[in-house]
């Protein structure tokens, strides 16, 4: 879809499209915090996939029957209504998760469900770059309609799955907690406001990391392709740890994840070292190092939270997260240009440590 709006409407196409989609998972979001945990979780699944197809499966239809069409209005839908399905998706399956799987069980199955997740995220530009050399100019619509086919199979699997109806309060605490009631629980638990805390500061400040390692490739002189070879490293490093993270997941239940937030910041003084391999070394590390800090703070999250409350919660996570990235690229793409890239690793890592420490005092009660 970025190719083909890329073709049509320029840089300036791809930047208003990827906005309009950022916005969207942040409103959208938002709003889920306030009636999330109100419906049945697998029907509001089976729901989220089929209206994902219903909205893919249309546009190719009308990419080949009005070839003419505005590609770019096209995929201004597609990205509304794909990010408001993916800012809804994942904290209702993740709050699901505690309806299907043991307590004991959390932090293996969710080694799991992060693994697949970064093997997706390292196999879709392959498919990407496949569906163009193969579809060439109808490569938009091939790509969409691989899309509609994966979210139907995704319904189809997620109709054997038992149902997860919402658990009702008295009318009186309903109207009591409705407003913000996600952000109340996070303010008001003791472990788990230091942990939220250092999950959105990691979002923030290694968005940083991108740009540390655009400024090493230009004083190296490296190739092009030395980017995406970093961002392969970092997808297997991902894979890797999620994989690990299965077989020792007894351990990790004995962990905070804020007290990771020290080995991150350390992995990124990596950087430091000259060469480009350095770097990729260290952006490997820290992909290693936040999948098993996410492992960790989701099977908290899943079992600390009330399961009538579940998806609220999640879902002020997930949504803080996906609002704070995108701000971080921005802070970061202009201080790269301002600043040494080593300033910049300095400030990241002590940024990173200096919110552990606060996120430890927090959680010190517990």
């Amino acid at each position: 879809m970025t190719w083909a709006v890329a073709e049509a409407a320029g840089n300036d196409g791809v930047g208003w499209v990827n906005a309009v989609a950022g916005l969207t998972t942040v409103l959208v979001g938002f709003f889920a915090t306030f009636w999330l945990d109100k419906f049945d979780k697998r029907i509001l699944l089976l729901l989220f996939d089929a209206a994902a197809a219903a909205v893919c499966l249309a546009a190719v239809a009308v990419l080949v029957f009005a070839p003419k069409s505005d590609v770019v209005l096209i995929a201004v839908g597609i990205a509304v209504a794909t990010s408001a399905v993916a800012s809804l998706y994942s904290p209702t399956s993740r709050a699901l998760i505690p309806a299907v799987v043991p307590a004991e069980g959390l932090e293996r199955f969710n080694s799991a469900y992060a693994g697949f997740g970064e093997v997706s995220r390292a196999a879709g530009p392959a498919l990407g770059a496949l569906l163009l050399a193969v579809g060439g100019p109808d490569a938009f619509a091939l790509s969409l309609t691989v899309n509609g086919v994966s979210f139907v199979v995704s319904l189809l699997l997620t109709l054997p799955l038992p149902p997860a109806p919402p658990r009702h309060v008295g009318e009186g605490e309903q109207k009591k907690h409705a407003l913000f009631l996600g952000f109340r629980f996070i303010a008001g638990h003791p472990v788990l406001r230091g942990e939220v805390l250092s999950a959105l500061s990691i979002n923030f400040f290694l968005t940083s990391t991108t740009f540390i390692l655009l400024n090493r490739m230009a004083e190296t002189s490296a190739e092009a392709y030395v980017f995406g070879l970093a961002n392969l490293f970092e997808a297997l490093g991902a894979v890797a740890a999620a994989l690990t993270a299965a077989f020792v997941a007894g351990r990790l239940r004995r962990i905070r994840a804020n007290q990771l937030m020290a080995p991150i910041a350390v992995a990124l003084l990596v950087c430091l070292a000259a060469g480009i391999w350095a770097t990729i070394i260290s952006l490997t590390v820290l992909a290693v190092l936040v999948t098993i800090y996410n492992i960790v703070l989701f099977s908290r999250l899943q079992r600390e939270i009330p399961m009538d409350k579940m998806g609220r919660v999640i879902a002020v996570v997930t949504t803080g997260s996906a609002a704070l990235m995108p701000l971080g690229n921005l802070v970061f793409a202009n201080l790269s240009t301002v600043i040494p890239t080593n300033t910049l690793i300095w400030i990241t890592s002590a940024a990173l440590i200096a919110t552990g420490v606060v996120a430890g005092f927090l959680t010190k009660t517990k």
